[in-house]
């Protein structure tokens, strides 16, 4: 499938788009907030808010439309529980608003090692090497299982030699990268690049960022939590290629999409929210590619258009380097570098009982989105600084298209292990038909649920198993792309 890109990408993203922002009552959680909701507005699925700052969180976009709808009952009931005011703040003017942030993580405590794993919130029961364990359900609904076992009893060892650029916030030494084990990590900071700690030029306003901090840099691209998103790229890394305790009798353990996958990791910001650091984006792809980068994960968005981003990523696509990019939270339209065409771009999808599939309503959405992934209540790897020490823990509930996209990352893995011979033969030298024959099938072979918008939120939902298996299209099927 190849989408069209209108116009309007020459626009920036956000004008005239607004904010909603809603402040909760004293000792009035999230939850309590959205169960309420929940409720009185049944049609009202998955996580509806992510924390902005303080006490403030932005309402995912359907949210307010309903409420407005609703009857004088509802909303008295809705102010009963915890809502002291509404808010609304131009989206391009309000820069605390973390349109791309997920939910916050549970709080982490304990010694300098891996806390108990939490139990998913929804799961599956699965064999696994002769035991039964359970399964989180976004390994489930993606038929991830299946898909591994077709790569047969070599397993990682057939993805060991393809390497994954993900920008993001950095990494940390997290168990669920591979640190503690007796074989190593299989993250390659060495290959990594802190380009935020090269950032010292003003932005467009002649303003430095006010939570850099040149000398609480590490030289390599270790993330030190500062800013809003610190930690950002830990949890959607363990994604992509996270796996910790599938050899000894745990009831859950841990899965990546592609675990144990020989992953670069890149520190770009401190917050996912990057206009002010697209140079910096389109730098790291550039590096990526240079180091032979077959797949690039970005769980990032900008407000803005970025040239260099674009001829950063149409020069990848050219080489064949396949793009996951997220279509964004919490704001209806899609973000850069999502709207751009040679990207596969990732909107969002949640669950009410761990199986029935449904859009998520803090994802943003349009005609730009080409495929939905698992995005809300996901078990997923954190790490936390607490005086001066990390914590690290397997928990949940996180929210955001950020986990689709790793995800769809790692699935990117899995099908260039599994055809790799196969697309050699099919596209010798047009190399970008790679990109595209992916872009492409993910989007064919995904699962429509019943009553899927595929305007909005792409095609469907991907399932591993059935990209793995589909035939390559024809050189001649295929239409190369361009950003320029």
């Amino acid at each position: 499938m190849t989408r069209s890109k209108t116009a309007a990408r020459e626009h920036d993203v956000l004008a005239g788009v607004t904010v909603e922002l809603v402040r909760l009552g004293p000792g009035v959680t999230p939850e309590a907030f959205e169960a309420a909701v929940q409720r009185r507005l049944p049609m009202m699925v998955g996580s509806l808010l992510s924390r902005t700052h303080e006490d403030w969180f932005a309402l995912a976009p359907d949210v307010t439309p309903a409420l407005r709808s609703a009857g004088r009952d509802e909303r008295i009931a809705l102010m009963q529980a915890g809502v002291v005011s509404f808010n609304t703040l131009d989206a391009g003017a309000y820069e605390q608003s973390a349109l791309m942030h997920e939910a916050h993580a549970s709080p982490v405590s304990g010694a300098r090692r891996l806390d108990a794993i939490a139990a998913p919130t929804y799961w599956r029961t699965a064999w696994y090497q002769g035991r039964e364990i359970k399964l989180d359900w976004h390994v489930a609904a993606t038929r991830l299982p299946e898909a591994w076992a077709l790569l047969g009893p070599e397993g990682p060892a057939r993805y060991a030699h393809i390497k994954v650029a993900h920008i993001d916030t950095g990494y940390t030494e997290h168990p669920v990268f591979g640190w503690g084990c007796p074989a190593g990590p299989w993250l390659l900071p060495q290959l990594g690049v802190n380009f935020w700690r090269r950032r010292v030029e003003p932005d467009d306003l002649g303003r430095l960022p006010g939570t850099w901090n040149a000398a609480s840099e590490h030289r390599g691209p270790r993330d030190n939590h500062a800013g809003p998103s610190g930690g950002h790229g830990t949890r959607t890394g363990s994604l992509l290629c996270g796996l910790f305790a599938p050899h000894v009798p745990i009831e859950s353990p841990f899965f990546g999409a592609a675990p144990g996958a020989a992953v670069i990791p890149y520190r770009i910001t401190d917050w996912v929210l990057i206009d002010r650091a697209q140079g910096l984006l389109a730098a790291a792809i550039d590096d990526a590619v240079a180091k032979g980068a077959s797949v690039i994960s970005i769980s990032l968005g900008a407000a803005r258009r970025s040239k260099p981003v674009a001829a950063a990523i149409t020069a990848a696509y050219r080489r064949g380097v396949i793009i996951c990019a997220a279509a964004g939270n919490m704001v209806r339209p899609v973000v850069y570098p999502g709207r751009f065409r040679c990207v596969v771009t990732l909107g969002g999808a949640t669950t009410s009982n761990g199986m029935d599939l449904h859009p998520w309503r803090g994802a943003s959405r349009g005609p730009t989105v080409d495929v939905s992934g698992p995005a809300d209540a996901i078990r997923r790897a954190t790490t936390e600084v607490t005086d001066g020490v990390e914590r690290y823990r397997i928990a949940g509930p996180g929210s955001g298209t950020s986990y689709a996209t790793a995800l769809c990352a790692g699935i990117a893995v899995l099908w260039l292990a599994h055809r790799g011979p196969e697309l050699e033969a099919a596209y010798g030298s047009k190399r970008w038909a790679r990109a595209a024959a992916f872009k492409r099938l993910v989007a064919e072979t995904a699962s429509t649920p019943e009553g899927w918008n595929r305007r909005d939120y792409g095609s469907g939902v991907y399932q591993a198993d059935a990209l793995l298996q589909a035939d390559l299209p024809a050189l001649s099927e295929l239409a190369q792309e361009s950003d320029l």
